[in-house]
C-alpha cells in the first residue's frame, strides 16, 4: 500500500515512547491491513478488566491490544469489519461506539479512523439494507443510499472527529476525480462520498498526500515515500499547525522539524 497506516503508526509510537500514552484505532479495513499497528509491540485480544467489563462484548466488536515488553498499552485496535453483506452491522456498531465519545477521546494520545474507504462501504451496505434497495428497481432513486452515506460521513467528520480533544487521523484513499478549491485550482483529493471530497479538508488543519515513487532501476521493487504537506497544481495539502517541511519523511517527528531550534 501507499503507507497511510504505516505513517499513522509513527504517531502512535511517538506518544507511547515519549509519554507512555496509548492510542486508539477505529479499524474498518480487512484485519490484515492492521499489521503496521500490530508491529508496534505484542498483540493479544482485549482482556476485560473484571467480570463487569462487558463493554466490547455487548457492542459485539473484536478488539486487540498492542503492548510493549513491560505490558504497557501502546494501542488499542477496534475492528468494525463487515463479514456478511446481507446483514451489515459494522456501521451501526461504530455509531453506537461514538455516542458520548468526546469525553473519552481525552484519554487517548491519538485516535485514528482507518480507512474511510471501508467505513463508507459499510455505511453503504447498511443504507441499502435499511432502504430495501435493489439494483435498478423501478420507482427507486438509485442515489438515495449514497446520499445517506454522505450524510453519515458529514456527521462523523464535521460533527464528531474534528472536535475530539486529541490528535485525530483520518486515513483516506485518493480519488481520480478532481474538485475545485478556488484560488488553489482544480485538485485531486480524498475518495469521499458526495461533496465531502471537497469539504472535508476545510475541517482539518493538517492534510497530507503520501507520495510513492519507484526507485530507479529496471528490476527495482523498492519505493520512496514522502508526505506532501502543502498544495501544488495537482494535490491538496495543508500544514497549518506543524509548519512541516514539504515534502518530508512520512513520520510524526519529521513533521515538527521546523519547530526544532
Amino acid at each position: 500500500g501507499a503507507g497511510k497506516s504505516t505513517y499513522w503508526a509513527t504517531v502512535i509510537a511517538y506518544y507511547a515512547q515519549h509519554f507512555n500514552e496509548p492510542s486508539l484505532v477505529f479499524f474498518h479495513d480487512p484485519k490484515d491491513m492492521a499489521t503496521p499497528y500490530r508491529d508496534l509491540g505484542t498483540t493479544h485480544p482485549y482482556q476485560p478488566v473484571d467480570a463487569n467489563d462487558k463493554f466490547y462484548e455487548d457492542l459485539g466488536v473484536p478488539v486487540e491490544d498492542v503492548v510493549d515488553e513491560k505490558g504497557q498499552l501502546i494501542a488499542r485496535i477496534e475492528f468494525y469489519c463487515d463479514t456478511d453483506p446481507t446483514e451489515p452491522t459494522g456501521a451501526s456498531k461504530f455509531d453506537r461506539r461514538l455516542l458520548g465519545f468526546y469525553e473519552e477521546a481525552k484519554s487517548w494520545a491519538s485516535v485514528g479512523i482507518d480507512s474511510m474507504t471501508f467505513y463508507q462501504h459499510n455505511s453503504l451496505m447498511r443504507a441499502k439494507k435499511e432502504l430495501g434497495f435493489r439494483l435498478f428497481e423501478p420507482g427507486k432513486d438509485g442515489r438515495q443510499p449514497y446520499g445517506l452515506v454522505a450524510e453519515q460521513l458529514g456527521i462523523l467528520l464535521f460533527s464528531r472527529a474534528v472536535h475530539w480533544p486529541t490528535n485525530v487521523g483520518v486515513m483516506c484513499h485518493i480519488d481520480d476525480n478532481k474538485e475545485s478549491f478556488g484560488e488553489l485550482g482544480v485538485l485531486q483529493t480524498a475518495a469521499l462520498q458526495g461533496k465531502m471530497a471537497k469539504r472535508a479538508p476545510s475541517g482539518f488543519g493538517e492534510v497530507y498526500h503520501l507520495i510513492v515513487t519507484p526507485q530507479k532501476g529496471k528490476d527495482s521493487t523498492e519505493y520512496t515515500r514522502q508526505l506532501q504537506t502543502v498544495s501544488d497544481e495537482r494535490w491538496i495539502g495543508k500544514h497549518t499547525v506543524t509548519k512541516a517541511p514539504n515534502p518530508c519523511e512520512p513520520t510524526y517527528e519529521a513533521l515538527w522539524k521546523n519547530w526544532v531550534k
